[in-house]
């Protein structure tokens, strides 16, 4: 948010932009508390502009300077509704009231301090629902494979393509310290796996016999070598894509989507 915000503002004082990416932050809804963190602690949702002020709208629709709004707060704008002088029945303070709601007895400062307070029992009840459901996900146990298990790895999408599969199907040639080498038709993974990074296949789909152990591939070139696809290179070109400055063209691969739109492209 900060970047986005140095960014949009064309400056480096990123120290500046800290105060308005914190009331950002602090006034967006938050999922877990089910308000937003000002809210949760005040009470209320922040008050930014007359927009938000306990003013009607047609006295909004009135101001045109500074002079307008000192007026509107010299008059008495309740002058008419009878008020009376009671006594708070929390802290005692006397304070004036409407008669017709004498007879729930709170000033405003009490009022508002019952309301701070439910507020922010109904954001723990949240916060204390987010807890139980990440202690019942730390309680979920890792399953444990051996040596010829059938598994599932799911492939990250920084690693893979729109049109790539989303998990590629391996098998448990080795063991060691908890962690797992895998293998597959098109070669052995490159590293160790622990147990809580696969997923235990459906069916044995590979044994370890068909595994091809005399190639060592990254994660992201079984992917592409099981799609059989361009793969993850791609140029911007303006030409004709013929030369070896195009990056397609250098890999023999053929420009694909993600590279440029130009028209007088030939290497298609």
């Amino acid at each position: 948010m900060l970047r986005a915000w140095m960014k949009d503002n064309k400056t480096k004082k990123w120290s500046i932009g800290l105060q308005f990416v914190q009331f950002q932050k602090n006034s967006s809804h938050h999922r877990v508390i089910g308000r937003s963190p000002y809210k949760a602690l005040f009470g209320n949702d922040p008050k930014v502009g007359l927009a938000t002020s306990n003013l009607p709208i047609e006295i909004l629709q009135k101001l045109v300077t500074e002079e307008d709004l000192e007026e509107i707060y010299k008059e008495d704008i309740q002058s008419k509704i009878e008020k009376i002088t009671v006594q708070c029945n929390v802290c005692g303070t006397e304070c004036c009231m409407e008669t017709d709601s004498a007879e729930a007895i709170l000033c405003n400062l009490c009022e508002k301090n019952m309301k701070i307070k439910e507020v922010r029992h109904l954001g723990a009840i949240g916060i204390e629902k987010q807890a139980e459901k990440m202690l019942q996900d730390s309680k979920i146990k890792i399953p444990t494979f051996k040596v010829g298990d059938c598994i599932v790895i799911p492939v990250p999408k920084v690693d893979r393509g729109p049109a790539d599969p989303a998990n590629i199907i391996g098998v448990v040639i080795d063991q060691k310290n908890d962690l797992n080498r895998i293998g597959t038709e098109h070669g052995v993974l490159k590293g160790w796996y622990g147990s809580g990074n696969i997923q235990s296949a459906t069916s044995n789909f590979i044994d370890i016999e068909q595994v091809n152990k005399t190639k060592e591939m990254s994660l992201r070139e079984i992917v592409s070598s099981l799609t059989g696809g361009q793969g993850f290179f791609n140029c911007y070109c303006k030409g004709k894509c013929q030369t070896k400055k195009c990056a397609c063209f250098k890999s023999n691969l053929k420009c694909n989507s993600r590279c440029h739109n130009s028209q007088a492209c030939l290497n298609k």
